[in-house]
């Protein structure tokens, strides 16, 4: 069974990047395993939207930072892990997004994020995606959650109004997290 914790659609319309955009973008990311960017069952086709959009908004970030943000994302809307080897970063994001979705009682589905909390499975989806993205592509003096909370506010007109001060509350409240 898939563990699914993104809702699929929010994804794509969050990056909103048309799949032959992402095919042209991972010519220039230095990724050597074969992606099909048209299989949605493994998650290449989320892979390579997530990749393309972190070459967009942040084209001087190593093309390791790009593999790992587009894996964590691709993982989390199918439930399949297929990036580049853990390192600190990735595992720091990792425990973050453990951690946030704790905060809101987030188990994974088979279609979807089954929630407890009072938030919806795209906002969810949403707040992560920048989570993700302040944890993984800043360089890594400026990876970090006061970085998630100014994205959440450069997107604060895609949250319902009653989750984004929860949110960023939520994600102000995560501690440190320490890697074994």
């Amino acid at each position: 069974m898939p563990l699914v914790h993104f809702d699929r659609q929010a994804v794509l319309d969050f990056f909103n990047i048309p799949i032959e955009e992402a095919e042209q973008a991972l010519k220039h990311i230095g990724y050597k395993d074969p992606i099909d960017v048209h299989d949605e069952f493994s998650g290449d086709d989320i892979k390579a939207i997530a990749m393309a959009y972190a070459h967009k908004v942040y084209p001087s970030a190593g093309d390791r930072d790009k593999v790992s943000f587009g894996s964590q994302v691709s993982y989390l809307v199918c439930g399949m892990y297929t990036g580049v080897a853990h390192y600190k970063k990735e595992q720091q994001a990792e425990r973050y997004f453990e951690e946030f979705k704790k905060a809101y009682g987030v188990d994974p589905g088979d279609e979807g994020p089954e929630i407890k909390g009072n938030i919806s499975g795209p906002d969810f989806t949403r707040a992560s995606i920048l989570l993700l993205q302040s944890l993984i592509l800043p360089p890594d003096a400026e990876a970090n959650t006061k970085a998630s909370v100014k994205l959440i506010d450069q997107h604060a007109s895609l949250f319902d109004s009653k989750n984004l001060e929860s949110i960023k509350n939520t994600i102000n409240s995560l501690k440190d997290v320490k890697l074994l």
